[in-house]
């Protein structure tokens, strides 16, 4: 199954500077220095955006799961 609406995935910039490439952040240091690995840095952000959604509309969604933040939908089981 393909993402729902992947031609209008959006990536809000503070999502991904202020969490997901963020050194300081509690939960997004972890994630920060994964992403550093593959050259993605504060600096650099929208490509990282740019990569996000070009994953979405490429790869087959396999599990679907509602919760109260809404639907979130993973390519595998994590």
């Amino acid at each position: 199954m393909n993402l729902p609406n992947a031609d209008q995935a959006q990536v809000d910039h503070k999502k991904i500077t202020e969490y997901l490439l963020c050194t300081s952040h509690p939960d997004g240091s972890n994630k920060a220095a994964f992403f550093s690995q593959f050259g993605f840095t504060l600096e650099n952000w929208k490509i990282l955006a740019e990569s996000l959604r070009k994953h979405v509309a490429t790869h087959n969604v396999t599990k679907v799961v509602k919760s109260e933040y809404g639907t979130r939908y993973s390519e595998m089981d994590c």
